[in-house]
């Protein structure tokens, strides 16, 4: 009775909405507590933590790279404890509990080693979050509801990362130290709430969503759905007849030909495609890191802008990726192709561009604000557009591999580990290596004089060119 009672009372605890918003609302907190601190870094390190001024922009530096390493090492292992968990939310409720200890130690430190150390918690925690939310997503939400969820959950992350620096700059400013550690505490704290809320659905109940997915999909669909469900661990087999059916009719929407030959070379071809999606994701990234290790300190020291403006200025950077849904839903049309190249190119432009306005007057300044806004645009283009493709690989890859084995054909050793597993962590490592190299970019250049910054601007916007270069001739053939 006990059972039936608790089946009756809490299906709202696992229903697809809930379950939704709760990883929405995870990827939320951690886009805020990342963003919220950069505009007032520079001034925490000289203040509280008597940091000699001319040693702030390495420890600023530290601070992000510390972040990108944490998130690109334990990326992995979040992978695995995913895939072996049988439980999917435990994971996810465990990255909590490791952000909690890391802004408690950011927070309450005066030690800048001790803020290295919680910014690199903070990192394993958003790896840990990232990929066991995603994880738990996938496993309880049903394949045709899929999509939406998963645009819910990256719109998520990218009010968390907007709102982040207005909020903190703002705060910090007019508040001080101890009010934004009270307001990121809260939104902890509700986040602890809601990941306690959410239930798993029963185990029958997972696997006759599955059955139902499956049912609605047409026969190749139905094999993309089912190789989906097994890269995630939710589905413990895969049927001979949906292998039967995912064969001659569709095997050309995917590698042209209709031969086993032809999907082998098929699935090369895709992952050289795959591999440059995620080599300009992760030149995407950098630029973007290397903006937010940089603008802050350059912002204070040149205009002697505050933490509220230098906010400001991020918020111009990060605004245009709330346009990343109509972006994905074109690149899915159309490919990926031309809009990475055209990104990645007007990128360089306005880099290099961006390198030249270091005037005082208020028309420069200005200029100043609205080229980061166009940095941001092709950072938004080029980020969305290489994520879109580095997510059809996948699921192309899954179908063209299915087929390989059903036909007996043993395949090369780096074509076995070309796994839809793998090729979907480029997405989280192309970030990881931005967040890393990035502010490391900023270090070497070390922008205290205006023909520094040019150079630092100078080297970010030739590399946005040689990958804009090198993206055109990727991905020729999209469908």
């Amino acid at each position: 009775m006990g059972r039936l009672s608790e089946r009756g009372t809490s299906p709202w605890r696992s229903s697809e909405g809930l379950v939704t918003f709760a990883v929405a609302f995870a990827v939320f907190t951690d886009g805020l507590v990342y963003d919220l601190v950069i505009p007032f870094l520079p001034e925490l390190f000289t203040g509280r933590l008597k940091t000699p001024p001319e040693d702030v922009d390495n420890w600023a530096a530290l601070s992000l790279e510390s972040f990108g390493m944490a998130l690109l090492i334990t990326n992995w292992i979040a992978g695995y404890i995913a895939d072996g968990n049988v439980s999917k939310s435990r994971p996810f409720l465990a990255g909590i509990g490791i952000m909690l200890i890391a802004t408690l130690l950011f927070f309450l430190s005066v030690d800048p080693y001790l803020i290295i150390f919680a910014r690199a918690l903070q990192g394993a925690s958003e790896a840990l979050v990232w990929v066991s939310g995603i994880a738990f997503l996938v496993s309880q939400v049903d394949e045709a509801n899929l999509g939406v969820c998963m645009g819910y959950t990256t719109l998520g992350a990218t009010i968390g990362e907007l709102i982040g620096p207005l909020l903190g700059g703002y705060l910090y400013e007019r508040l001080g130290h101890w009010a934004v550690f009270g307001v990121v505490e809260v939104v902890i704290a509700g986040d602890i709430v809601l990941r306690l809320l959410v239930k798993e659905k029963e185990p029958e109940s997972q696997q006759q969503s599955l059955v139902d997915a499956v049912k609605g999909l047409s026969d190749t669909d139905a094999l993309l759905g089912n190789s989906v469900a097994v890269s995630h661990g939710t589905l413990d087999y895969m049927t001979s007849t949906d292998l039967e059916h995912g064969g001659d009719d569709d095997r050309s929407a995917l590698s042209g030909t209709t031969d086993c030959d032809g999907d082998v070379s098929a699935l090369r071809t895709l992952g050289w495609n795959w591999l440059s999606s995620v080599i300009g994701a992760a030149i995407a990234c950098v630029v973007r890191s290397a903006l937010e290790a940089t603008i802050p300190i350059y912002v204070l020291r040149h205009f002697g802008w505050t933490s509220s403006t230098s906010g400001g200025v991020m918020f111009a950077l990060l605004l245009p990726m709330v346009g990343g849904p109509l972006v994905g839903k074109y690149t899915t049309l159309n490919g990926p192709r031309w809009f990475s190249t055209i990104a990645s190119l007007a990128c360089g432009v306005f880099m290099v561009t961006l390198g030249f306005l270091t005037g005082d007057d208020p028309t420069t300044q200005i200029l100043f604000v609205v080229n980061i806004g166009f940095i941001g645009l092709c950072i938004s283009l080029g980020t969305t557009t290489q994520t879109t493709a580095i997510s059809a690989a996948a699921q192309r890859a899954e179908a063209l591999r299915s087929r390989i084995r059903a036909s007996g054909v043993e395949l090369s050793w780096e074509l076995k580990m070309l796994t839809p597993g793998m090729m979907l962590s480029g997405l989280s490592t192309a970030w990881a290596l931005g967040l890393f190299l990035g502010p490391a970019c900023g270090s070497f250049f070390h922008f205290s004089t205006n023909q520094e910054w040019l150079h630092l601007c100078s080297f970010l916007g030739v590399l946005c060119v040689i990958t804009g270069i090198y993206c055109s001739f990727t991905w020729k053939k999209w469908r």
